[in-house]
């Protein structure tokens, strides 16, 4: 939460319903804050031109949802040059947003912060988060960036061993926002997670994901080197058995 600042005088959007577990970080994180939280009424979720009115109207400094939302509002053509002028926070988390949307709105709203949360469905909200700075290629993938506070992002090869800075493999998650496993299914929480024995100096317990990735070492505006940021190529990692 303190990544994104939220103060006592944000109005924050609660798009996602409360059996969904992205409502969590709405709600939470205005209760942390002390911000004020303005829930979408349901009738609205594929209602493009309405949910635009409702970020205008409720004058929302953040808008967190899905991509498919997002891309709603674009091919409906509900998002104006310089539209939503409250809006300083634009974040979306559980599907993979096609650039080309993304490109789109960062054109139209360049006062807007925008980031990219990335979670397996294992994990909860989200394991890593990038803040796109500059409008990309629409043929580029957008990355998912650092882990998150308590998390842990591993590239990894068919024998689970690290793999070289920009040599692509398999992607794992773990850390504090990884659950313990499938309720009351021990079966197939043993096929979904792993647990390395500890001579083998990786986490106890992790996910593997069904992306690829690989890691670079970017430079920050002064030209030094900054934290790993991981990039993931969005396609399905090839069936490997980790048993």
């Amino acid at each position: 939460m303190g990544h994104f600042g939220l103060t006592p005088e944000d109005r924050i959007s609660g798009h996602p319903p409360m059996h969904f577990d992205l409502s969590v970080f709405d709600i939470f994180g205005a209760m942390a804050a002390g911000a004020s939280l303005h829930p979408v009424p349901p009738k609205m979720n594929v209602m493009a031109p309405a949910v635009a009115r409702f970020i205008r109207d409720q004058a929302l400094p953040q808008w967190f949802s899905v991509p498919s939302v997002l891309n709603y509002l674009v091919k409906a053509g509900a998002v104006e040059e310089g539209d939503f002028p409250e809006l300083r926070r634009l974040l979306w988390c559980g599907e993979v947003l096609h650039t080309p949307t993304l490109v789109y709105l960062m054109r139209r709203l360049p006062h807007v912060d925008f980031t990219n949360l990335y979670p397996p469905t294992e994990a909860t909200i989200a394991s890593s988060y990038h803040r796109v700075m500059d409008i990309p290629d629409p043929e580029a993938d957008i990355p998912i960036g650092r882990a998150c506070d308590g998390e842990s992002l591993l590239v990894l090869d068919d024998d689970l061993q690290p793999v070289p800075e920009g040599e692509t493999a398999h992607l794992f998650v773990a850390g504090e926002g990884l659950s313990p496993g499938y309720w009351r299914d021990p079966e197939k929480t043993e096929a979904a997670f792993l647990c390395p024995p500890p001579e083998s100096r990786l986490p106890a317990h992790m996910v593997p994901t069904t992306f690829l990735g690989y890691s670079r070492l970017p430079t920050n505006p002064h030209g030094k080197v900054d934290r790993k940021v991981l990039l993931v190529a969005f396609q399905d990692s090839p069936g490997v058995s980790w048993s």
